[in-house]
């Protein structure tokens, strides 16, 4: 809506041609008025009041555009040249105190030190412009500076916190390198106390510590490495000492077992010793050329022992004939009470302590070889007794077949409609140790294994394409905030670009301006919109690096998925 030429007439004429902001005459001697703009003070549009308009000039009309402060935006007493005809000194002094009072209480109740600092600087910023003079002045000047020693306050006692808790974490710290100093002289497991060391260095960035601090703890670290090299190394010599006097001990062991075994008739015990040494060799510590010079003697003692004892077979073939006569007559019994019994677990349990008593002694191949078919001929019989009461496991194997057949169903009816995977997961599971429990015959048992397997491979695929929509969804939503962030920074660089050119105009303003002590004055506002400008320059840039972080955080979010 544009404003009327009655309208601007009267704003002109209230403020005497003036800009609101900063007093600057707006029309030059050539009737110029290009440089200023009428804005609309209410916000209500064109409602029949030339006080709701005032008279800006160019840049202060853009700068007030820019500003979002929650505290001391559109307010009347921020224009001391618009000359409101309707707004005495005791109401704008009022609605200052009261905007002052609304924005030190929201610094003193921040937990944000920053932003807290933040919105007090721009309560000092205010305070340098607005109109208010004698006592009222000097309070609210005293509030401004209250509510600053406050923000230096809490800000110590932030720092004493910090110095707490890293002297706090400093102490933890040393004690544990303490107790692993303590462990170096002590440890055999070098790996482990290295990985402890590793561990404390890798962790100090989780701990708030001071400079020196960190620096006193690494260096701590780095002389307990050079410790624990040092033991590494006189540990190895110990080891080195160690294996030669294990050798010296078990070279006298092994020569006495060779003479052993050039005389012992008792071959089984000559064998267990020389295991018994073997274990010895395999335990102590010894060299690599120590240890088979060992296990070399100890092979030619087990050949000298075979030797032996091939001579001495006839004696094991009259052992064979004797233990073949005693068990073909407890196998004979064996087979005639399992034949004469009704009870198929007895009659197996009688054939089968039969057999291992042919396994527990010494027989000829041809002699074990009988003893065992007479007991495979009598499992033979009990098999085809036992193949009469088929049918009746046949039947349970059937109805099983078919209960189960209908859970396995079910759960492929499941897999289609339910979206529960841990429920379809568990009843499938349920269902596979049925089928281990219950009696089934192979082919049925194997069928149903393979339909569960099948029941899997669809539960698999469809949770795996639930899980690819979850990150497509994901993907998208990232890319979308990437734009967003993307074309964020494209505004604030728009923005700053024009600050830019609001700085370079405030610049040659100064230039301008001719030495005098009215005009000393204006050089101190110019400055000021300067550093103001200059500042926002500083927090727009600010906040596109911190956007652009942003960016690469998500960025690294997607690589995850």
């Amino acid at each position: 809506m544009e404003i009327t030429t009655q309208f601007k007439e009267d704003v002109w004429q209230r403020q005497k041609g003036m800009c609101g902001i900063c007093g600057q005459k707006l029309e030059d001697s050539n009737g110029n008025t290009d440089n200023y703009d009428f804005k609309n003070f209410s916000n209500t549009g064109l409602d029949g009041l030339a006080s709701h308009w005032i008279l800006l000039c160019k840049l202060c009309n853009h700068n007030s555009g820019n500003n979002d402060s929650t505290y001391f935006n559109s307010k009347k007493y921020l224009y001391p040249y618009a000359n409101f005809e309707d707004y005495p000194m005791d109401t704008a002094t009022d609605e200052i105190n009261a905007d002052f009072q609304n924005c030190l209480s929201a610094v003193a109740a921040s937990v944000d030190l920053r932003i807290a600092r933040n919105i007090l600087k721009e309560a000092v910023q205010v305070f340098k412009t607005v109109n208010i003079l004698g006592e009222r002045r000097e309070l609210l000047q005293n509030l401004l500076n209250s509510a600053n020693d406050d923000l230096n306050r809490r800000q110590l006692e932030e720092f004493e916190k910090f110095e707490h808790e890293a002297n706090s974490n400093f102490e933890q710290i040393k004690s544990k390198l303490d107790e692993i100093a303590t462990g170096v002289e002590e440890t055999k497991d070098f790996k482990q106390l290295r990985e402890n060391i590793i561990g404390v260095k890798n962790s100090l960035n989780e701990y708030k510590l001071k400079r020196e601090q960190r620096e006193d703890i690494i260096l701590t670290i780095n002389k307990i490495f050079e410790r624990l090299n040092k033991r590494q190394s006189e540990e190895w010599e110990k080891y080195e000492m160690e294996c030669s006097e294990n050798f010296f001990n078990l070279k006298k062991v092994v020569e006495e077992a060779v003479e052993i075994c050039d005389t012992t008739t008792n071959f089984k015990q000559a064998r267990e010793n020389l295991i018994a040494i073997q274990g010895k060799i395999k335990e102590l510590k010894l060299k690599k050329d120590q240890r088979e010079e060992l296990f070399g003697k100890i092979r030619n003692c087990f050949d000298v022992l075979n030797k032996r004892q091939s001579e001495n077979r006839e004696e094991y073939e009259a052992e064979c004939t004797q233990n073949y006569d005693k068990l073909k007559t407890m196998i004979d019994e064996a087979v005639v009470f399992a034949t004469n019994m009704t009870n198929f677990k007895q009659s197996r349990d009688a054939l089968i302590s039969a057999q291992s008593a042919i396994k527990g002694v010494r027989l000829k191949k041809d002699q074990r070889e009988e003893l065992f078919n007479k007991i495979r001929e009598t499992f033979d019989v009990l098999n085809k007794q036992q193949s009469e009461e088929r049918d009746e496991y046949e039947k349970e194997c059937d109805e099983n077949f078919a209960k189960l057949s209908e859970k396995v169903q079910e759960a492929f009816d499941n897999v289609a409609k339910s979206s529960d995977f841990t429920q379809i997961r568990d009843q499938l599971i349920a269902i596979q140790s049925e089928v281990k429990i219950l009696k089934l015959k192979k082919n049925q048992r194997n069928d149903l294994f393979a339909k569960i397997r099948e029941a899997f491979d669809s539960f698999d695929r469809k949770r795996k394409d639930y899980r690819d929509k979850v990150k497509t969804e994901k993907q998208s939503k990232f890319e979308a905030i990437i734009t967003n962030l993307e074309n964020k920074i494209l505004r604030i660089d728009e923005s700053i670009i024009r600050d830019k050119e609001a700085l370079e105009q405030q610049t040659a303003k100064l230039a301008e301006v001719r030495t005098g002590d009215k005009e000393e004055e204006i050089k101190t506002e110019i400055n000021e919109k300067i550093t103001a400008i200059q500042e926002r320059i500083t927090d727009k840039q600010k906040t596109i690096v911190e956007t652009r972080n942003r960016i690469d955080d998500i960025g690294n979010e997607m690589k995850k998925l």
